[in-house]
Parts: C-alpha cells; sequence; structure tokens
C-alpha cells in the first residue's frame, strides 16, 4: 500500500506520516520530509525511500504552517530549536527528539489538510 491513495470522493488518504523527525550529523533533530510516492510515473519500492532534509526542502514546514520562512525560524526557537547554519538554508534543529515531533505534527496536519483539497 502507498503512502497515498485516492477516496471514492476524489479525495487523498494517508496511510503513513509524511514529517519526521531526522537525528542531524551532530545528534541533535531536525524536520524531514519523507517523499517517496510523490515522484509521479515511478513504482517505488522500499529501498527507493527518499529523505529530504536540505536546501530548500526546510521551506514546505513553513509555508504549511503559515508562515515565512524567517517567521518559522522564530516559532521554532521558541519552541526550543536552536538556528544553525551560515551559508545555504539556516535550519532549526533541536536537541530534543520530542520537540521536534511537536512541529513535525503541526506540520503533517496541514499536510493532510492540503491533501484533501487537492
Amino acid at each position: 500500500m502507498g503512502r497515498y491513495e485516492r477516496t471514492a470522493k476524489g479525495g487523498i488518504t494517508m496511510s503513513q506520516r509524511v514529517f519526521f523527525p531526522v537525528e542531524t550529523w551532530d545528534s541533535n533533530w531536525m524536520v524531514g520530509m519523507y517523499l517517496d510516492d510523490l515522484r509521479i510515473g515511478e513504482k517505488q519500492g522500499e529501498e527507493d525511500v527518499t529523505w529530504y532534509f536540505t536546501s530548500s526542502y526546510n521551506v514546505p514546514p513553513a509555508r504549511l504552517l503559515g508562515f515565512t520562512y524567517p517567521d518559522y525560524l522564530r516559532y521554532c526557537r521558541s519552541k526550543g530549536a536552536m538556528i544553525r547554519g551560515k551559508k545555504g538554508y539556516t535550519i532549526p534543529v533541536w536537541t530534543n527528539k520530542s520537540d521536534c515531533d511537536e512541529i513535525c505534527k503541526m506540520v503533517e496536519k496541514e499536510w493532510k489538510k492540503l491533501c484533501n483539497e487537492i
């Protein structure tokens, strides 16, 4: 069963989460997107799972929560995140996985709303 399935009314049901805490290189946590079924036209097997958590893939959580990216960083900082990065995209990271998962669950809720509106 794939991550997304069409309902009889044309909506999309989500069988699994898309946004998860992903461990960073220095044992902190960041928001990651699990997008195996979003590649159109390809049959995906378990070995083809793709995680996106770098560069502009940090922007969708901000936009799903209704923030600009700088406001999202401020919001994450208010929820216990440290802001990291001097080159490229600055990202929020958490020392506590459960704090990161709280943000992931909020983003996931908005993602499901968006998918049901498609």
